[in-house]
């Protein structure tokens, strides 16, 4: 049993250093575009303070986890334009893209339906797998985000499936 509550603080700590350094990395590269003059300082200052943004929701993460663990957990649903939140996604990962000469696009995109979902998280999730990609491409690569409408086996509606593509 200690040990299993040792892999699990381990893990959790992994967990939560990977979640941080995406954002630092982020905030770290616009700070030195806006130095190099390659980005304009509003622009810069915008990705900026999303990127805290970002920061302090992961803080306010941690606390959600402590509240999961006593049984309280909730997501933030809302009303959300998936397409919309795509592109800003991969707006948001495009200087960190071109640094590494990675060329980084939103493929076109099907009419997606608007979809009730917790904005932040999703952000969250589409960051860790766009700076993972970026992570593991080549210089003169390429990372695709796309998505498509799948139908739901035997039931009416369809499924938004979403990727991300190294």
């Amino acid at each position: 049993a200690l040990q299993t509550q040792r892999d699990l603080r381990k893990r959790l700590i992994d967990d939560v250093s990977h979640e941080l350094n995406t954002p630092l990395s982020v905030i770290q590269l616009e700070a030195n575009g806006l130095r190099d003059g390659m980005q304009p300082p509003d622009e810069a200052a915008e990705n900026i303070i999303q990127e805290i943004t970002l920061l302090y929701n992961l803080v306010h993460d941690l606390n959600w986890l402590g509240e999961t663990d006593a049984g309280q957990e909730r997501l933030n649903l809302e009303p959300c334009d998936l397409a919309q939140l795509l592109a800003t996604e991969v707006d948001r990962w495009q200087t960190q893209a071109q640094s590494q000469q990675i060329d980084l696009s939103l493929l076109p995109l099907p009419t997606l339906p608007e979809l009730y979902l917790d904005k932040l998280r999703m952000a969250q999730i589409l960051g860790n797998l766009l700076g993972n990609a970026l992570q593991h491409t080549d210089a003169g690569g390429s990372v695709a985000v796309s998505a498509r409408l799948r139908p739901i086996p035997n039931q009416p509606g369809e499924w938004v499936v979403l990727a991300v593509k190294d």
